[in-house]
């Protein structure tokens, strides 16, 4: 008898691994927090950010990246547990875009290049369940702030809730696995033994 045993075989694994320590059961599908990749120049760097609530002032978003205007983008899905009328919010220096399942919600920046200001989008009507989530933002100015809030016909004005934000699991683990390169560094070993 021969059994097939595949395994995961991590190569080059550097500062790009994302902090991923024990995977969850077979039954989880996501991981909590939203898949954020960062960009200086040309140098990207990728984390799992738990949510969007940053103050950078004028330094770096990472310690792996340069000091300046950089970009950032989180991907994600987003669980809404009531279907209502839902409105978009960030207090921001800079510039920002929120997309929930395709739909741009938000798109606006700070009025002043120096101090963060209150940019909202327009009221929209979502369904319940586990919407794509998609967050762009340019650092503009000498300064860097995101805040990510939202109010609905059931609440008012929040910071957009940490514990329903999630990653799906296949990315952040191979969004952690990139190198510097870029390249996926993830190989699937496959290896034959003979079982007496």
């Amino acid at each position: 008898r021969w059994l097939v045993a595949v395994g995961l075989v991590l190569l080059g694994a550097g500062p790009g691994l994302s902090v991923v320590k024990t995977l969850p059961d077979e039954d989880d599908e996501y991981q909590p927090g939203l898949v954020g990749a960062y960009t200086v120049g040309g140098q990207t760097v990728e984390r799992i950010d738990p949510d969007i609530a940053f103050d950078w002032k004028g330094g770096s978003p990472d310690p792996r990246l340069e000091s300046g205007r950089f970009r950032a983008r989180w991907q994600g899905n987003l669980l809404v547990r009531q279907p209502g009328r839902y409105r978009w919010h960030a207090f921001v220096s800079g510039a920002i875009r929120v997309r929930v399942n395709g739909r741009e919600v938000l798109n606006g920046k700070s009025p002043q290049t120096v101090k963060p200001g209150w940019v909202s989008g327009g009221e929209f009507e979502i369904a319940f369940g586990e919407k794509p989530l998609e967050v762009e933002y340019s650092r503009t100015g000498q300064t860097g702030r995101v805040m990510l809030y939202w109010s609905s016909t059931h609440f008012p004005l929040e910071p957009v809730p940490p514990q329903l934000l999630f990653s799906p699991l296949l990315a952040v683990i191979c969004n952690g696995l990139n190198g510097a390169s870029g390249w996926p560094v993830l190989t699937v070993a496959i290896a034959a033994m003979f079982v007496a």
